[in-house]
């Protein structure tokens, strides 16, 4: 398949991409990933369903049909084009804050933050914390230049993945929590796919039984 012209695919193929890309970007955005290149969200797409996108025509597709029904839009900023949800554009256009911004404060706080956790610290949870004790961290892209800065000066660091983002004090750090809290993200995944497929089972035993009654009951009205 070139194109999604040419791409033969059912209605609920459509929609289902659609939804994985929304889902996709949501978990973006609430990471303060609030735009992404359309090259990064075809990588994303690939790590995240790599049956399904197994190809960069395939991620193409879904990138360009979600464009099409108006899932996602996509922008031009700073000469590059953007994807982001049509709820965030305004946000995803704002400026974003110089280098010279002072985060200092910000960057001991979630030093400590994450000395203190004994637990792996998602990117969210930084997030959180930054909202709740500093109100000028009221920006996903102030707090994002906390994270841009943090990295600068060593001070901590963000790992990447199709499922969340974790934050360690070294690269290391924040790859091996990032493993963690994507396992517990693809069992909870599993437990639930196993949930609604029994559901599905359960409600087409009920149907076959309530048929074979219809059937019982119309032989019993012949008779």
């Amino acid at each position: 398949a070139c194109c999604s012209e040419c791409y033969q695919w059912r209605d609920d193929e459509k929609e289902l991409a659609c939804d994985r890309i929304v889902s996709l970007l949501t978990m973006m955005a609430e990471n303060d990933d609030i735009s992404v290149a359309r090259t990064i969200l075809r990588k994303q797409l690939w790590l995240r369903y790599p049956s399904e996108c197994s190809t960069r025509k395939h991620a193409d597709l879904w990138i360009q049909e979600s464009l099409n029904c108006s899932k996602t839009v996509m922008f031009k900023k700073e000469k590059n084009k953007q994807i982001c949800l049509p709820s965030l554009l305004a946000v995803a256009q704002e400026v974003f804050p110089p280098e010279t911004l002072d985060t200092s404060t910000e960057e001991k706080h979630v030093v400590t933050l994450l000395w203190d956790s004994d637990k792996p610290v998602s990117r969210k949870d930084v997030i959180e914390s930054l909202k709740q004790t500093f109100p000028k961290m009221n920006s996903p892209f102030i707090r994002s230049r906390v994270f841009i800065n943090g990295r600068a000066n060593n001070h901590f660091f963000v790992a990447k993945g199709p499922y969340c983002q974790a934050v360690g004090l070294t690269e290391e750090d924040a790859q091996a929590s990032l493993d963690v809290l994507t396992s517990d993200l693809q069992q909870d995944e599993k437990r639930s796919l196993v949930s609604s497929d029994s559901a599905s089972t359960s409600k087409d035993i009920l149907h076959e039984a309530l048929d074979d009654q219809t059937v019982e009951s119309f032989l019993k009205s012949e008779g």
